[in-house]
């Protein structure tokens, strides 16, 4: 396939021209030109701002790509978790996957080893923060001049996120440091 052709598809598939998989050049062309000619004139830019004639259209594989990439950056959390049923759960192992990104899993701590602050990928921190769970609450109820306890279900989050600011360089060195301290000491040991 010629590179003006493919050219010409980009440009069709960015106004919205819909055209078969086998279509000629002249064919394609003028169609452009046709939905050009009937497009009203477009807005000129204020002065000072940029113009950006022809925006990179991504393939599928680049837009999975970079869902994957902004779906893995890692997030600086501190977690509690205030679900009642998990209180002596030290953390769990949480999974996410679609098509695009394919699957992402990590185990997840809670509770005083996230105080520092704990990296996570964003998919799951963004989990974490939709999950709810059911507790029941102790009810004051009145009637007929007694007064009984009932005991409704009510859903809060079940995770208490803090989002912390990223590590500074110098944070991040002493990090690194401590890391590769561990594994020579880790290594010595096996030794």
């Amino acid at each position: 396939m010629s590179q003006e052709l493919e050219s010409l598809k980009r440009k069709a598939d960015t106004l919205g021209i819909t055209y078969s998989p086998n279509i000629g050049i002249d064919t394609l062309r003028a169609r452009i030109n046709e939905k050009m000619a009937s497009a009203e004139p477009a807005e000129e830019p204020l002065a000072g701002e940029s113009v950006n004639v022809e925006a990179p259209v991504l393939t599928k594989a680049q837009r999975h790509r970079q869902m994957r990439k902004d779906a893995t950056r890692l997030v600086r959390v501190r977690i509690t978790c205030m679900n009642p049923a998990k209180q002596d759960v030290p953390g769990e192992i949480i999974a996410i996957s679609n098509s695009a990104i394919g699957v992402v899993k990590h185990f997840v701590p809670f509770g005083e080893v996230t105080d520092e602050g704990w990296h996570l990928p964003a998919i799951i921190v963004d989990e974490l923060k939709r999950r709810k769970c059911t507790v029941m609450r102790k009810k004051r109820t009145e009637g007929g001049g007694k007064s009984f306890d009932t005991h409704e279900p009510v859903q809060i989050r079940e995770f208490a996120i803090d989002e912390l600011e990223p590590l500074s360089e110098q944070e991040l060195k002493e990090l690194a440091q401590r890391q590769a301290m561990a594994r020579g000491t880790a290594s010595a040991v096996q030794e």
